[in-house]
């Protein structure tokens, strides 16, 4: 495999993936938490994309490629260490080049991309509904130099606000102690004043899971990647780790800590704060062939290329927003959405695949461009015994969908201006924007069906 962190969709829903560890979460906490320390890169921030598409391209100027086991190895630690653990599973003596290279090569190349760097789905609504928490308290231990994290976070006010304390990897205190040391958790809950029993680290490395258990800390873990068992099955830990799928599936409650209060016919609906929002646009690709022959629900699915710039390697889902097609200008469709390895059907990659809610008749959206704007999340994967069971779902997600981009806040987001940035040229100056809720309509010969509403609305590109 290789390590771009590519992400396709397909409409499949289904959990206990052989490539990720299921989802638990805790009965509850042995004490009431007092704080919560948040990983960046991997857990808040979509960085990884960035660093590993930068790192293979600096790797390929050595004549070798970042593998799976060399990524393992460098992920959460601070860069000089991640680049000597390269250098070490990859055989690249001192000879060859040294892990300063290394990282001047690839800082060269990150320092006018850091910014570009997303929010992960799921960390602006926990990050903001924790700072709603009276007298808890929040703190970053992240292995990021503090230059780098200004650059990271400086179109970002929420990160530059929302902490009471900060420990960077390249604190004079921490120099060779970086993750899995637990030492940058001792740090900061003393920072805090709080004991690290009372404290949750939020993690999506191995090594940062390790650092923080053998700090005391309850770890939510988080893994960016997928099939990583990380102190499973160890007894002495067990107690102190929560496993998740994605930010999306986190429960305050097992914590002692306010429900969130944000849910819209059952989803989390992560598009009411604009930061949260998902675009992809991509072009739609030869699937499995499942959609219509088997479930007789038509779906698409999207190059894995344009979903692994803004979705990391382990969000997984079902989802749901808006999607337009080049080959249909000025009309946007209620879509359900997927984002996982289906092990229903047994995938051996992970899949990303829209279910646009109109009946398209026959056609064929092959090599046409999809523009996504996905503004909710409705569930994890989840298992099924029978092909009815699976079809009945993927129903519901349907009408789930409909439902809740009903309400106005999310319903606005049919008019994004994403929709034209990549078909204006093409379709010209201004178009007339309909809005497709759902199936069953007319043939696609653009007449007015059930779920059909017309918005009389000229739009520039």
């Amino acid at each position: 495999h290789s390590f771009t962190r590519l992400v396709s969709l397909r409409h499949g829903m289904v959990q206990d993936v052989p490539k990720t560890a299921p989802s638990r979460m805790p009965s509850r906490m042995p004490s009431p938490v007092l704080a919560v320390v948040f990983d960046l890169d991997g857990t808040l921030l979509s960085t990884e994309a960035l660093i590993i598409n930068v790192a293979r391209t600096v790797l390929d100027l050595h004549g070798t490629q970042l593998t799976e086991e060399a990524l393992k190895a460098s992920i959460g630690k601070p860069p000089l260490e991640a680049w000597q653990s390269t250098m070490d599973v990859l055989g690249l003596t001192s000879e060859q080049t040294t892990a300063a290279e290394l990282y001047r090569r690839s800082e060269d190349i990150l320092e006018d991309l850091w910014h570009e760097a997303t929010y992960l789905p799921g960390a602006v609504r926990l990050l903001h509904h924790l700072r709603a928490h009276d007298g808890l308290k929040i703190g970053l231990a992240t292995s990021t130099p503090r230059a780098v994290l200004a650059k990271k976070t400086k179109n970002k006010p929420l990160l530059q606000d929302c902490f009471d304390a900060v420990v960077c990897g390249d604190d004079e205190d921490l120099r060779g102690r970086g993750k899995p040391d637990p030492a940058c958790f001792l740090k900061v809950c003393r920072q805090m004043d709080v004991d690290p029993g009372a404290c949750v680290v939020i993690e999506d490395a191995p090594s940062g899971l390790v650092a923080a258990v053998h700090a005391g800390c309850h770890c939510i873990y988080v893994p960016s990647i997928p099939n990583d068992a990380t102190l499973e099955g160890d007894e002495a830990h067990a107690s102190r780790i929560t496993r998740l799928t994605t930010l999306l599936e986190f429960d305050p409650a097992p914590f002692g800590l306010d429900a969130f209060g944000d849910g819209i016919e059952g989803t989390v609906p992560f598009g009411l704060n604009a930061d949260s929002v998902i675009r992809i646009r991509g072009q739609v690709v030869t699937g499995f062939g499942r959609g219509s022959k088997t479930l007789g629900i038509p779906t698409a699915n999207v190059e894995t290329m344009a979903v692994s710039k803004v979705l990391p390697g382990a969000a997984t889902g079902i989802f749901f927003g808006w999607a337009s097609l080049a080959c249909f200008p000025g009309e946007v469709y209620a879509t359900a959405l997927s984002i996982g390895w289906n092990p229903f059907f047994k995938n051996e990659e992970k899949t990303c695949e829209p279910w646009l809610l109109h009946d398209f008749g026959d056609t064929d959206f092959t090599g046409t461009t999809i523009a996504l704007v996905v503004v909710g999340w409705i569930r994890g994967e989840a298992n099924f015994e029978s092909m009815d069971a699976l079809i009945a779902r993927i129903r519901e997600d349907g009408e789930v969908t409909k439902r809740a981009l009903a309400d106005p806040r999310l319903c606005a987001y049919r008019e994004d201006e994403f929709y034209g940035m990549g078909v204006s040229e093409t379709f010209g100056q201004s178009r007339l924007r309909r809005v497709v809720w759902g199936t069953p309509c007319a043939p696609h010969g653009h007449g007015q069906g059930m779920y059909t509403q017309a918005a009389d609305k000229a739009e520039k590109p």
